[in-house]
Formats: structure tokens, sequence, C-alpha cells
């Protein structure tokens, strides 16, 4: 019973060993580019502060670099390694660490031009408004309602966005697409969907290799 003990409270420790990091710019109407590597979640809050400001919550072994740069035109926030990442140490035979990505929440004023790009990881907004540009590999992208446009390209994983008043492209060659309302008057192939729902205010682009994706009213979710 002790050494069960001791195994947990150092499995515990081990996972609970973090660090935060948090930095801000004041925001003078530029662009936002974002460039990540792999991450657990990426999330986008809105702000009543003329100021970008991004906070990442890293694990303690990790050697992750957090960067803010900008100019007249654009901001740009990047992470790098300082120490080359290994996503599989080996530590003996048939058995590996599971590697552990940072997550980040990004805070911005409504009505900015913001474009992402990261590796693999999960993405999550409550509620946008603005321009977002968002490019991965694979991961899991909600967003529950936004006011501007979207364009989103991802290889596979799934997304969920909620809209209304939105005109649709959306097309994934091999996942599934599905809605909570009709699109009985809306263009469709077996890999897209092309239509609006309600009037024509907002846009919303997905692309996607493999990703299954799902749109909902964002009145009733």
């Amino acid at each position: 019973m002790k050494l069960l003990t001791y195994i947990f409270v150092l499995f515990a420790v081990q996972v609970t060993a973090q660090k935060e990091i948090y930095k801000e710019i004041f925001y003078q109407n530029q662009e936002i580019e974002i460039q990540l590597l792999d991450v657990d979640l990426v999330e986008v809050i809105h702000t009543d502060e003329q100021k970008i400001a991004i906070k990442m919550q890293d694990y303690a072994e990790n050697s992750t670099l957090l960067k803010i740069e900008e100019n007249t035109r654009i901001i740009t926030i990047s992470t790098s390694l300082t120490v080359p990442f290994q996503s599989q140490v080996k530590t003996e035979k048939y058995c590996y660490i599971q590697p552990l990505y940072p997550s980040f929440k990004i805070m911005i004023p409504k009505g900015c031009e913001i474009t992402i790009n990261y590796n693999n990881g999960n993405f999550k907004i409550g509620s946008f408004e603005g321009n977002l540009n968002l490019n991965l590999d694979t991961g899991n992208v909600k967003i529950a309602n936004f006011k501007g446009k979207i364009n989103t390209e991802l290889l596979s994983g799934n997304i969920n966005v909620g809209i209304t008043n939105t005109s649709v492209e959306v097309k994934s060659n091999k996942g599934q697409l599905q809605t909570n309302f009709s699109t009985s008057n809306w263009q469709k192939t077996k890999t897209s969907l092309k239509g609006t729902y309600g009037k024509n205010t907002n846009y919303l682009k997905v692309l996607s290799v493999n990703a299954n994706i799902t749109l909902n009213s964002a009145t009733t979710q």
C-alpha cells in the first residue's frame, strides 16, 4: 500500500510541475500573426483593453521560448525550442514518455485581423468578432459563435462551428459533413457544402482532407 502511495505522489508531482509565461504589447490596429509548434490547446478570447496578450502554460521540463515582436504593420508572436524536442524518449524497452505540450490563451480586442498557424493540437473560441485565418495539421477546433470572416485549413480532426447569418463554403475530402439545420437549398456534393444560413453577413470557409465538419445554429447551441 505504501509503495502504491509513493508512486501516485511521484506521478502527480511530475504532471503538475508547470510554469506560466505572460507577455503583452500595445495594439495599434496592426495585423496579428501567431506561429506556434505543437500545442495542447489554443484559446482566443476578447479583451476590452487596447493590447494583445498571450499566456503560455507549459511544463517545467520543456524548453519552449515565447517571443513577441512588432512593427507598424504587424505583431508577430512565435514559439521555438531552445533544446531540440524528441516526441518519444525511450527509457526502457517498450517504454516511452508521452510528450507534454504547452497551452496558450490569446487575448485580443474585437475587430482584429489574426492569423494562427501551428502543427497539432486543439483550438477553442467562445465568441469572436474579427477576421481569423487558422491553419493546423491535426486537432479539434470548436468555435461557438463569430461575427466576421473565418478561413480554416486542417488535414484531419474535428471542427465544430456555431453560425448565424453566415455564407458558408466547407469541404472535406474524406470526413463527414453535418449540420443541425436544413440545407435543402444549398449546393452539395459528397465532399462539400456551400450556401447561406440566414443573411449574408459573415463568412466561413473550411478546407480539409480528412476532418469531420459540424455546423450548428449559434442560437440553439
